[in-house]
């Protein structure tokens, strides 16, 4: 295999025959890039090439886009990967990726390009809208001129669901005023974005889209270390105490006394709950993929389900939920 480089203008560019014919011509085709600035550079672009196509990784120049690869490549994971895995990254793709960096020509991403865009998205890459500020800004310009704003009135203006400008009014009448929220996103989901990005780049190599990952090479941002708040007992007890007659108190009660996740609360069934031996078992859970509800069966990761299969059952012990006839009551009821 003999290459070679010529100048084209002001830039260098390198040619050479791929080693296996083209099917559909039963030609050997020439494979090029160009845009070096030296000849030097070209020659060796030019020997990393032709031992990469001696080993059937040959990188054909191609000027799709990085828009055009996501949306090829979202197609053809959705049956391999988790429903909301899917959802998320689409979202991502969708919100900070595409709109930045999605005119780029694939083959031509590199390290500096993902850094820039990581830092971008840290300073300025909030897309979503502040909904419980702009009710909050709506609810309390209305009572400092003496009128009672009330839930519909905050939903129509600021364009929210009923439900979300009930649970704001409350929130504001008890005090809870909403936090600032930065212009730019927290450092763990551009994290989750670099993973998304890895996770498609790997694929483009091994389509032989490109002939490297170039997010293998540079790192996230780093995560700070923080302490979550946790509530104490007596802190329980106010809460408790506040929503015993919501619908979902036996669920909130449930929650607090066992510890297990969420969506394996939403998705557990009468069958799951053995109320005399105090007992729960968790199967399955609940998600929501696209604004819609998801029977998922299984736990959230194999490690899980393995576990599952070594303790018997899986059983979580419900005597503080069972205990007494007001929470069992409760759950009988629900």
């Amino acid at each position: 295999m003999k290459g070679a480089v010529q100048q084209r203008g002001s830039k260098w560019y390198y040619k050479f025959r791929g080693p296996e014919r083209d099917p559909s011509t039963g030609d050997y085709p020439w494979i090029t890039k160009g845009g070096f600035d030296t000849r030097k550079e070209a020659w060796s672009a030019c020997r990393d090439a032709m031992r990469e196509a001696d080993r059937g990784r040959v990188v054909r120049p191609s000027t799709r886009t990085v828009a055009q690869f996501f949306a090829e490549w979202f197609m053809a994971i959705e049956p391999a990967i988790d429903a909301t895995t899917w959802q998320n990254w689409k979202d991502y793709a969708g919100a900070y990726v595409i709109p930045r960096i999605g005119a780029e020509h694939l083959q031509r991403l590199d390290g500096p390009h993902l850094l820039r865009l990581y830092r971008k998205l840290l300073v300025e890459g909030r897309v979503k809208r502040d909904r419980d500020s702009d009710m909050y800004a709506y609810w309390s310009d209305r009572v400092a001129k003496g009128d009672n704003a009330t839930a519909r009135e905050v939903s129509l203006a600021c364009e929210t669901t009923i439900h979300a400008a009930r649970a704001a009014v409350r929130r504001y009448k008890s005090g809870v005023i909403p936090m600032q929220i930065p212009p730019g996103l927290a450092p763990k989901t551009v994290r989750n974005i670099h993973t998304m990005i890895h996770r498609a780049l790997v694929d483009a190599v091994a389509w032989k889209y490109i002939s490297d990952n170039p997010a293998s090479n540079i790192k996230p941002p780093k995560l700070p270390r923080t302490r979550r708040k946790v509530w104490t007992p007596d802190q329980i007890q106010v809460f408790l105490k506040s929503v015993q007659q919501d619908r979902f108190a036996a669920l909130f009660l449930l929650e607090l006394t066992t510890g297990i996740r969420r969506g394996q609360l939403c998705g557990l069934k009468w069958s799951d709950v053995d109320l005399d031996k105090c007992q729960i078992t968790v199967h399955d859970s609940r998600v929501v993929v696209a604004g819609h509800a998801r029977d998922k069966a299984g736990g959230k990761t194999e490690n899980a389900d393995q576990r599952n299969l070594h303790r018997p059952g899986h059983s979580i012990g419900v005597r503080q939920v069972a205990r007494g006839p007001g929470p069992r009551a409760r759950l009988l009821r629900y």
